[in-house]
């Protein structure tokens, strides 16, 4: 069995709108080692909150600020209301195909993102399988396409979530966004929805490889009464999704000697192997790639911003369409660890990353901090997934 262990990279994205200059982050903090490397994960406490109370007698670990899941007599804070009920035959922990009574949703849709305006309107999206009729045995394999649903809550109607689209072709829809009331976006791709990263080889530094990428190529919706006409989501086209600056997966073949006058200009010891001669080459020239499959998305709803992510891409989204976009192969202000984008409001060739070439895994999440900020000013967070060593 091969172990795979998971590696988070956190960035942070200072998108400054018409200013020149830009704070620069502080240095990272080296990460410890990690003492549970290599060792099993059914070894491995994931909570050793009971026996560090229990020795020192602090009492329970289900507290108000560290809550344990769990079916307390007359808890009514989360109540499933649709899908599939999860029963167990003996053999099999999830093997009944029964429905929740009065689920509005079928067996046959994953859904992978949620957001509400208000208490009252709100969207989920994600994936459903085109054939209707697919039992459950056959949910794993199925062919999905995107679906997107709606919850309301109307006088004279009452809470409500019904489909509101559904797409004829093969995709998913992995995020949703609110950038005014009435207003959203939602992001995905034209594969399958990457549940975990795909693994490509024993290589340390192998992920999911972003020219096969199972997770296909960028997808983007929006639904806007005030600029379509009507409250339907509606699909970009290809001329409406840009590019990114991205460095190829495979560079082509490596020169060793080229590698080796590097390594020992640098004082490299040992010369480094073929296998390992990429590091001290120079980055490829980068290449502008197409919008890969999107997995992360988050707007402001007080000047219509939107921030989206996939493997190794950013794209921002103003004033109703696409403006800028970076990537591994953005122009890199300064070499190091710590990933951070700066951005100006006027052309891509004015966007720059700290650390572009770190900028190697998929964006899983992006949230764009709130209070305030100077005009323009959208501070936002994001994390990727990892893969292998």
């Amino acid at each position: 069995m091969l172990l795979r262990r998971f590696v988070v990279l956190v960035f942070t994205l200072a998108l400054l709108a018409g200013l020149a200059a830009v704070a620069q982050a502080d240095d990272p903090v080296p990460v410890p080692s990690d003492p549970t490397a290599g060792v099993l994960p059914s070894k491995i406490n994931p909570n050793p909150c009971p026996a560090v109370n229990g020795a020192s007698g602090q009492g329970s670990c289900d507290t108000e600020y560290t809550p344990i899941a769990n079916a307390k007599a007359g808890s009514d804070l989360f109540k499933q209301v649709g899908g599939a009920l999860c029963e167990s035959n003996g053999t099999s922990p999830c093997s009944g195909t029964k429905l929740t009574k009065g689920s509005f949703t079928s067996i046959t849709v994953d859904f992978y993102a949620v957001r509400f305006f208000d208490q009252n309107n709100g969207f989920a999206g994600g994936a459903a399988c085109k054939d209707p009729d697919t039992t459950f045995a056959d949910l794993v394999d199925c062919e999905r396409v995107p679906v997107i649903w709606q919850y309301t809550n109307k006088g004279g109607e009452g809470p409500l979530w019904r489909e509101v689209y559904r797409a004829d072709d093969q995709g998913f829809v992995a995020a949703i966004a609110y950038y005014g009331r009435g207003k959203a976006m939602a992001v995905g791709g034209t594969g399958k929805y990457p549940y975990r990263e795909f693994f490509n080889g024993p290589d340390r530094y192998s992920t999911t490889d972003p020219d096969t990428d199972p997770s296909g190529k960028g997808r983007v919706w929006e639904t806007s009464p005030s600029h379509f006409g009507d409250s339907d989501w509606h699909e970009y086209q290809a001329d409406q999704k840009p590019t990114a600056p991205n460095i190829p997966a495979d560079p082509g073949p490596v020169n060793v000697e080229q590698a080796s006058d590097v390594a020992r200009n640098q004082n490299t010891s040992p010369v480094p192997a073929a296998d390992a001669a990429k590091d001290q080459l120079p980055r490829p020239h980068p290449v502008q790639t197409p919008m890969r499959a999107l997995t992360a998305l988050d707007c402001s709803t007080l000047d219509e911003f939107c921030v989206a992510g996939g493997i190794q891409q950013l794209f921002m989204w103003n004033g109703g369409h696409f403006d800028r976009s970076f990537g591994n192969g953005s122009p890199d202000m300064e070499a190091g660890s710590s990933l951070t984008v700066y951005a100006s409001a006027n052309t891509n060739t004015q966007t720059k990353m700290r650390g572009a070439a770190n900028f190697r895994f998929r964006v899983r999440s992006l949230r764009l901090f709130s209070g305030e900020f100077g005009a323009g000013e959208h501070p936002v967070l994001g994390v990727t997934s990892g893969c292998c060593d």
